[in-house]
């Protein structure tokens, strides 16, 4: 079943607000973002410095985390609202997310983690079939279709990771540096395979990473840092 993605389509499908985290109830929040609204359908390009709180920012997005205070919604969901299963739930039916650690299950084969996440998020149209084609479309050869994925090279590990992100047509789409570890050639496959799919779907897509080179691509580019509260220089918000 194909989703419409098209309905509110200009209505919010990301807001955070008075949104504290820190992984160390002692520090200073690593995040600490007043207002910030991302609609549906738009493609946002993130960057940053190391350590300032990309990735626990998508982890906040994909529900993996709650924030210490403030509210994170996602399709007007509140997630502090959801328990962890529904979390999990939700995140299987409406994200897509690309790990930069990229969390495959080492013993299935290529199709079946692909096939996984379809079947958490209750795909069932064409699945093998669109398994197929992305992951053909991704550079993979139908060779390595029943590979372990231990046994493939990262930059192979890194394609599996993002046709099951795109499998189940994501309302919203989170991709943590997802062209890390590809060639400029394979690169440049992704990114057009993934900017077609977004196009397709009407997913919003927020893209982390520090290749500046990709920007271009982004309605909207924007620092980390932008989002955050501001600090005057007492160390006072």
């Amino acid at each position: 079943m194909t989703r419409d993605h098209t309905q509110g389509a200009s209505s919010p499908a990301i807001v955070l607000k008075d949104v504290q985290f820190s992984w160390s109830p002692d520090q200073p929040p690593l995040l600490d973002i007043p207002n910030w609204v991302l609609n549906r359908g738009e493609r946002l390009f993130l960057y940053g410095p190391s350590g300032s709180g990309k990735t626990s920012l998508l982890n906040l997005l994909a529900g993996i985390i709650l924030p210490q205070n403030g509210r994170v919604e996602l399709l007007e969901q509140s997630m502090s609202e959801l328990s962890g299963r529904a979390r999990d739930r939700f995140r299987a039916r409406h994200i897509g997310v690309v790990f930069q650690q990229f969390n495959l299950i080492p013993y299935l084969s290529v199709l079946e983690n692909v096939g996984l996440a379809a079947h958490f998020a209750r795909e069932t149209d064409r699945v093998r079939e669109r398994s197929h084609d992305l992951l053909r479309r991704l550079g993979l050869p139908e060779t390595q279709d029943h590979q372990p994925a231990s046994q493939l090279s990262v930059g192979q590990q890194q394609r599996v990771a993002v046709a099951r992100a795109l499998i189940s047509r994501p309302e919203i789409l989170l991709a943590d540096e997802p062209t890390s570890a590809l060639d400029s050639d394979h690169r440049d496959a992704f990114m057009t395979l993934l900017l077609e799919q977004v196009a397709e779907t009407g997913s919003t897509l927020v893209f982390v990473s520090h290749d500046r080179a990709l920007a271009s691509a982004f309605d909207t580019r924007r620092d980390l840092r932008e989002l955050a509260r501001p600090v005057d220089l007492m160390g006072e918000v």
